[in-house]
């Protein structure tokens, strides 16, 4: 019976000797140092940097691509703030702090949200979010708590306190918090104001008619105001073929297999949440759930079907980074509820874990194990459980399918650490430690077994958790050499900028950073400046543009990274790429690049060398292209 699963506190308590809120923090925030090193600005921390940049530098910023048309940074209060917080403390010290804080606050809101669990839950609740994936959506693109400033950086802590607010009945501060994430991204605080009108619906029907202001945007659509304008808009072919192109994560009809998988199991976890977990933790879980299949469908109608410019750029999918954050939370709470169940829970148990690993380490077969645990939970719901040989076998089989696949997808994962040494230098087999829950899981809970039972056990478990600690501190800063340059290039002059006038477009290969924040330019092209072009046709038609161009380009390096693969060689592009004559039709394109940046010179076109000399890397040596001489 489901009384059974969620009992009295008592009898699910853990040992009398509680673990203590400073020592759980201490673990949490060992495995999370861990498990999330800081490798310095990336990703869309980029884009949003530069951003900030317009504001700091509009004349040469806003000829760049990505703003010459406008961009949807107008729509949030992020990019000022960001601009004032470079200004005061500089880009360095905010993209590190920054995240940092958040992710803090985020972990305090986690921590008072799985409150109603025992505590040996709750804390494992906080490691798990600690050690595994906070991938969600297509292609592995985004994650909650990223490691770099963005809009979602500061919205998600108060997007989810608006979520715990409303569950404790604090309406007035939960509205405020709501608001005030809506204006530092208003894609990730939707989905939480859905929630948070389910939440309440759920305490009272009346709240139902609260969904007429649905009613609100087309209202507004038809007055033709943006962006609202757009629900009565439509991708044309020209656009759209753009958008799939560049865009395709936005299309949920567009993602992998391993991509569903995880939503497959945040359903299905916080299914089990809804079920067997007390409140107010099931309440949120069955509004999430609601809000998940929702917004899934409406995304998939409405963007990949209809083509609707509105609900394309609206990203509903993002719901699902409150469902996987929920769904990581819950999972240590679910799986010891099933443990202490009798063997058929405890095979349940064991089955989940496997699906854990397999879609933690994006293993493209985890619906096999899917499978498994359906068929697992489905034996125990009924109470059929299993004859004891047929049981232990079961058992047997389950446990050994566990630690292969966390053996498979480690040695995967070793592998694809050591092919990017040079991003994150920080030993591979560490990272995998921490980042495999059949590994880190077992582990934090040793630790606070260790604890609960005093005297040595505390003890040992005391002395272990100082040393991952102190460790964890003094590597956490993966930052390589070159990306701390680009974070402090604000505060100083580059020697190729006084060469380059303010509205020069520029070309620097795959360096985006460098273009936007040491030279204070416009950049001519980048595959991340295409990450924008569904909110704008006239960016996404005038990227096709330059991406075609630059397509012979690409098709050198990609030559040139496969030859240093099979050389064994980092910089093979110093000899390989660019040809001449591919920077003389660059060169010679109408509304082409006025300067162009490579480390290979050519015999013509250079009008200055800059080295990067770092004391932990070989220097390179690059060169500026002054497209006059090639045409």
């Amino acid at each position: 019976m489901l009384t059974a699963v969620t009992g009295s506190p008592a009898r699910l308590s853990d040992s009398t000797r509680t673990v203590p809120v400073w020592f759980g923090a201490l673990v949490v925030a060992t495995f999370w140092l861990l498990a999330r090193p800081y490798v310095g600005l990336r990703h869309d921390g980029v884009l949003y940097a530069g951003q900030a940049l317009l504001h700091l530098t509009p004349t040469a910023m806003s000829r760049d691509i990505f703003f010459a048309h406008g961009s949807q940074d107008s729509y949030s209060m992020v990019s000022p703030l960001l601009a004032a917080m470079y200004s005061r403390w500089g880009l360095d010290v905010v993209q590190i702090v920054l995240p940092a804080l958040c992710q803090a606050v985020l972990l305090a809101v986690v921590f008072f949200l799985l409150r109603p669990l025992t505590p040996r839950e709750r804390w494992l609740g906080l490691v798990s979010l600690a050690a595994l994936s906070h991938i969600y959506g297509g292609f592995g693109i985004f994650a909650f708590a990223e490691r770099f400033v963005t809009g979602r950086t500061l919205a998600e802590p108060l997007a989810l306190a608006a979520l715990v607010l409303v569950l404790h009945d604090r309406r007035v501060w939960a509205l405020l918090a709501a608001l005030t994430a809506f204006a530092l991204h208003p894609l990730v605080a939707l989905p939480a104001l859905v929630v948070g009108w389910l939440l309440l619906m759920q305490r009272e029907r009346r709240w139902g008619w609260a969904g007429l202001l649905a009613l609100l945007p087309l209202l507004l659509a038809l007055l033709g105001r943006p962006p609202f304008s757009g629900l009565l808009a439509f991708y044309d072919e020209e656009w759209w073929g753009q958008v799939v192109k560049a865009n395709g994560h936005v299309l949920v009809s567009f993602w992998r297999v391993t991509d569903w998988q995880i939503v497959a199991l945040d359903m299905a976890v916080l299914t089990g949440a809804a079920v067997l977990l007390p409140p107010p933790l099931c309440r949120l879980a069955k509004a999430v759930l609601v809000a998940t299949v929702a917004l899934l469908f409406v995304s998939a109608v409405g963007a990949d079907v209809l083509r609707n410019v509105l609900i394309t750029q609206l990203q509903l999918w993002r719901v699902l980074w409150l469902a996987h954050l929920l769904c990581l939370a819950c999972l240590p709470a679910i799986g010891l509820r099933l443990w202490r169940h009798g063997a058929g829970g405890q095979l349940a148990s064991l089955a989940l874990g496997a699906t854990v690993v397999a879609v933690n380490g994006a293993w493209d077969k985890g619906w096999v194990f899917f499978v498994w645990t359906m068929a697992t939970l489905l034996l125990w719901r009924r109470a059929k459980p299993l004859r004891p040989p047929l049981q232990r076998f079961a058992m047997a089989a389950t446990l050994l399918a566990l630690l292969a696949l966390s053996l498979a997808v480690a040695m995967g994962n070793v592998d694809l650490l050591r092919f990017d040494q040079e991003a994150l230098d920080l030993p591979a087999w560490l990272l995998v430690v921490f980042t495999m829950p059949a590994l880190s899981l077992p582990l934090a809970a040793a630790l606070f077994a260790g604890w609960e039972r005093g005297q040595g056990s505390a003890l040992l478990a005391m002395a272990a958790l100082v040393i991952g600690l102190l460790y964890a501190a003094t590597t956490w800063d993966r930052r390589s050499s070159w990306t701390r340059h680009v974070e402090t290039s604000l505060q100083r002059q580059h020697p190729f900028a006084a060469l380059l006038p303010e509205t020069a477009q520029v070309y620097w290969h795959e360096s985006l950073p460098a273009t936007w924040l040491m030279l204070r330019r416009a950049s001519y092209m980048s595959g991340a400046q295409g990450a924008g072009l569904l909110f704008n046709r006239d960016t996404a038609l005038e990227y096709g543009r330059r991406h075609e161009e630059f397509a012979a380009l690409e098709l050198q390096a990609k030559v040139c990274s496969l030859l240093a693969v099979l050389n064994d060689k980092s910089h093979d592009s110093v000899n390989c790429m660019p040809t001449e004559v591919v920077v003389e039709q660059l060169c010679a394109l109408e509304r082409g690049p006025d300067f162009m940046i490579f480390e290979r010179r050519l015999p013509k076109g250079v009008i200055a060398s800059w080295t990067f000399n770092p004391a932990d890397q070989a220097p390179r040596t690059y060169h500026l292209y002054d497209c006059k001489h090639f045409r």
